[in-house]
């Protein structure tokens, strides 16, 4: 077998341990919906939840140099050909900062992210199973983002969402990272649109002429969803939050962005909630 038959062997192993739950094909040649002309896939990634399905292609590039801008852009033209949601695009020989900056900046109907070998390996946290009490999400980390699980004092919130390759303590820092909360419906606030008006008396009575901004429902499988991009003058750090509200509780993720990465951010968050999953748990007694 050539090295690069095994580069690419190691690659598609890679994928199918790291992405669990999907269907992990190799080698596949579809044809492109813009281009009518066959496409190579090296590795493609799929998932299926109910109604909703998400398609991601993995890139082993044969590149003796760094991937640039102009490969990127090649790749993003290869995804949307194709129709796919996300694109990972590896490196033999790494990236330049432009490239990660033109991927980071994709179109807003795809998420992508470009990575070494080694990085690809040290992908932890893709998915996640939040709870409480019997009330349970399936999310999926946007590309560049790892979940992390453990409780943190400073938030007090399910889970938290940062940077792949940092811990909690230099997302705090940057602050640059999201957490996950659910809110259980009650007599008071039985809707989404409730608890946003609950929400904003609360930052209008502790912030000074905050600027709140409200999406329309975004479509989310039929579901009620909604964005919501928050600024105060007392902070430089913008705050987006998605909203899904499900039967008995409303999930909401809240991202804490410099102003710069608010495009980036929003695109990710918008991926995160399109693909929340309600899951009904329960608990056995020993």
């Amino acid at each position: 077998m050539k090295d690069w038959e095994k580069y690419e062997k190691d690659v598609f192993d890679l994928c199918q341990s790291h992405f669990e739950g999907g269907t992990v094909t190799k080698n596949e040649k579809q044809r492109g919906r813009y281009s009518n002309r066959s496409r190579q896939i090296d590795v493609q990634v799929k998932y299926q939840f109910g109604d909703s399905s998400n398609t991601t292609i993995i890139d082993c590039k044969r590149y003796s140099s760094p991937i640039n801008v102009k490969n990127v852009e090649e790749f993003i033209g290869m995804l949307d050909d194709l129709g796919a949601d996300k694109g990972i695009m590896i490196a033999p020989n790494g990236y330049t900062k432009s490239a990660l900056e033109r991927a980071a900046n994709a179109p807003t109907h795809l998420e992508l992210d470009i990575c070494t070998f080694e990085e690809l390996q040290k992908f932890q946290g893709l998915v996640a199973f939040p709870y409480t009490d019997n009330n349970s999400v399936f999310i999926e980390a946007p590309f560049g983002c790892v979940i992390d699980a453990k409780k943190d004092d400073r938030i007090g919130a399910i889970c938290t969402i940062y940077r792949r390759g940092f811990i909690l303590d230099d997302a705090f820092t940057e602050k640059e990272f999201a957490y996950v909360n659910f809110w259980k419906k009650d007599d008071d606030i039985q809707s989404l649109d409730k608890l946003l008006e609950y929400q904003q008396k609360y930052m209008e009575s502790h912030y000074q002429s905050p600027n709140i901004n409200l999406s329309e429902s975004l479509p989310c499988r039929g579901i009620q969803a909604k964005i919501r991009i928050a600024e105060f003058k007392e902070n430089p750090i913008i705050e987006l939050t998605g909203f899904v509200e499900f039967d008995n509780f409303i999930f909401f993720c809240v991202w804490l962005s410099k102003k710069i990465d608010v495009r980036r951010n929003r695109r990710k968050l918008e991926q995160l909630i399109k693909i929340a999953t309600p899951i009904e748990i329960s608990f056995k007694g020993g």
